[in-house]
């Protein structure tokens, strides 16, 4: 089965100034008069959106006329639940089944989950849609709560709570990062002012308050991306998600190793960045028997 990330990209690809590209994506303009949008704007709005929809048919998945059949699944971990819906070629939903996680643990005023939480949800929407679908599940596609932070060690072990998108406990390291890379640097290499609750406060705050939990971390993971894992066995993050991760050189669409170098963070432990709807892997067989899906 291929498995795939399928998020609404908002970074720029080709170096462009990022000011001039929100331009083009047909952002809201008042006229001079200050009431209503520009004409010229809303044509450029309407096109994009003619665009994007014939591009989510089309361009993505082929000939609708070729998955005669068939299914695509898609997989949000959201905050509360993970939730999956199936859907035939027409776009026509199948079916649809959601799992809640266990309340949200806190620590020191921090907020925390166990990383299987995630995952156990994930099984039990998954396996239950693959039941009702009715038709072979071709590929599955995943979306997810943006912030948050899964620390593994080298044999794939989770070595502390996950931290949860929300967190404030890193803000005096988010002031810092911004202070050692300047925060103007830090908008043109990513496009974005630090977040208390980003990868890169996160990390540094772990660093500064769990040095021993730091020191046994190989991979640093988001919520999805270690959902993806344990269904693929591949480390992969799209650039959506990375972009706000304060790492991200977002016109390259590489991590930045100028930032990275900074803050002493090894790149090692980072995903390999894709195209938001690139394919990641496919589902691992011992996965695909435990689901009821096919493996591809």
């Amino acid at each position: 089965m291929r498995h795939c990330q399928r998020r609404r990209d908002h970074t720029p690809a080709d170096g462009r100034d990022p000011e001039r590209r929100r331009d083009l994506r047909g952002g809201l303009r008042q006229r001079d008069d200050g009431v209503g949008l520009d004409p010229e704007w809303r044509r450029r709005l309407r096109d994009r959106c003619h665009h994007r929809r014939r591009v989510s048919l089309v361009g993505t998945i082929g000939d609708p006329a070729n998955l005669r059949g068939l299914v695509l699944v898609g997989l949000d971990v959201g905050a509360i639940r993970a939730t999956a819906v199936a859907i035939d070629e027409t776009g026509a939903v199948q079916a649809s089944a959601s799992a809640e996680y266990p309340a949200d643990g806190k620590a020191s005023g921090g907020l925390e989950r166990d990383a299987s939480d995630w995952w156990r949800a994930s099984q039990r929407a998954l396996a239950e849609v693959a039941a009702r679908a009715g038709g072979e599940v071709v590929g599955i596609g995943l979306t997810g709560q943006t912030a948050g932070a899964v620390f593994m060690d080298a044999r794939g072990n989770v070595v502390r709570p996950a931290i949860v998108g929300g967190d404030r406990r890193a803000l005096r390291q988010s002031v810092a990062i911004t202070e050692r890379v300047g925060r103007d640097r830090l908008l043109e290499i990513t496009g974005n002012a630090v977040a208390s609750d980003g990868l890169a406060s996160t990390l540094l705050w772990v660093r500064d308050v769990e040095p021993v939990q730091f020191r046994h971390t190989r991979r640093v993971l988001a919520p999805k991306d270690y959902v993806r894992l344990m269904l693929t066995g591949e480390a992969v993050t799209d650039v959506t998600d990375a972009s706000g991760t304060t790492l991200l050189d977002l016109r390259r669409r590489i991590w930045s190793g100028e930032i990275l170098d900074a803050l002493e963070i090894p790149p090692a432990w980072l995903p390999d960045v894709q195209e938001s709807a690139a394919i990641s892997g496919g589902l691992r067989p011992s996965m695909a028997g435990e689901l009821g899906l096919p493996a591809r």
